[in-house]
């Protein structure tokens, strides 16, 4: 005897597979479709452009260099720590967007890849720049859905 079960899913959920990272206290989802490449560095390796505004940027190879783009703007002043070369610090940056248009986004662990469930923002919540939604994380967390293109775009 075989049973048909319906799953009825409304359409305003979408499944992502994504990095999960930490910044802080909080918890961000990256499409992992976006991201190139993941970078352990030196403080060596991050420069401020006193041009741009005290902008950062980090030298990945001889002739590239990328924007970072701290995660940390909203919930403090978004600065990175450039402690002494010698001190040994390590910075985690997660290279994401295109061939041509990238940032490196400065992050404090990588939680791991899960595949979530994305929940649009709504109301009050749809003006927060750079993330597309939020997603109920293993644990219960609660993580906000990255929008790679909007960061990149605002990068450049």
């Amino acid at each position: 005897m075989d049973a048909l079960f319906e799953v009825i899913l409304p359409m305003a959920m979408v499944v992502l597979d994504g990095m999960v990272v930490r910044v802080g206290e909080f918890r961000y989802v990256v499409p992992l479709e976006t991201i190139q490449r993941i970078v352990h560095s030196g403080t060596e390796d991050v420069m401020r452009l006193s041009a741009e505004g005290g902008r950062f940027m980090l030298k990945l190879g001889r002739d590239e260099v990328l924007p970072v783009h701290c995660l940390r703007d909203v919930i403090s002043d978004g600065s990175v720590q450039t402690e002494d070369a010698s001190s040994g610090h390590k910075h985690l940056f997660v290279v994401v967007g295109k061939k041509s248009q990238r940032v490196a986004l400065l992050v404090d662990e990588l939680m791991g890849q899960q595949l979530v469930l994305i929940r649009p923002l709504r109301g009050y919540l749809t003006g927060i720049r750079g993330v597309t939604g939020c997603a109920l994380l293993g644990g219960g967390d609660v993580g906000m859905v990255l929008d790679i293109g909007s960061i990149v775009s605002a990068a450049a």
